[in-house]
């Protein structure tokens, strides 16, 4: 991934102009594990959600696999996402009323596989993370740390070569945490592309390569 001249403003020639980010230049190579730091405000969702093609920038360029997405349409970036990218969030965004296989099945049916390799796919990777104890429960009949590696499980589902994200230890307690930056650790020694925002300078200490923003600018 690489973004060059990279701007992204919110509510652009109004009063309520806000600059996010401004003439970010990064690289990001094949394998690379990336931690995104600094304070609130910063831009590091906002970088984050333009390497995972979630948001196009005002300005500038992103290259994923040497082609240039910035000024593709949604239906483009969408396919992108599908084939390149596997998304970990802070809050799991697990649908409450499906089980642990069936949060995982759904990805893997949105991206076209049938029900019956979906349903074996997600079983595989759910025994993958250590949750084969746990296929038929729903979120809310797993711990934290569960439920996060459901959803790392689901971000695995399209064989993605990107991993994001965003303070994905953020609401775990220090052995969770602990759990989910060994998993993550251990994805990446397999080859994944790992870029992490974090807050915890323990997240980015396994980190190979850590990038500081303040007020939008790298640092």
């Amino acid at each position: 991934m690489k973004l060059e001249g990279v701007n992204k403003y919110y509510n652009k020639g109004m009063p309520s102009e806000v600059h996010v980010l401004k003439d970010v230049n990064l690289s990001i190579g094949h394998g690379d594990f990336v931690s995104i730091m600094g304070p609130s405000g910063s831009g590091k969702t906002t970088l984050l959600d333009i390497l995972g093609c979630l948001m196009k920038p005002t300005g500038g360029k992103v290259y994923i696999d040497n082609q240039d997405v910035s000024t593709l349409g949604d239906n483009e970036l969408a396919k992108i996402r599908g084939q390149k990218v596997g998304f970990i969030f802070q809050q799991y965004n697990l649908i409450p009323n499906l089980t642990a296989t069936e949060n995982v099945e759904l990805a893997l049916r949105i991206n076209g596989k049938p029900r019956d390799v979906a349903r074996s796919k997600a079983v595989e990777l759910l025994k993958e993370v250590g949750l084969d104890h746990r296929l038929n429960n729903k979120p809310s009949e797993l711990s934290g740390g569960e439920q996060q590696r459901v959803a790392i499980a689901r971000a695995l589902s399209n064989e993605p070569n990107i991993i994001l994200g965003d303070e994905p230890t953020g609401n775990l307690d220090t052995k969770s945490g602990s759990t989910i930056l060994g998993l993550l650790n251990k994805l990446h020694k397999r080859g994944y592309t790992i870029v992490m925002v974090t807050h915890d300078p323990n997240v980015s200490r396994i980190t190979h390569r850590t990038v500081k923003l303040r007020d939008g600018e790298i640092t």
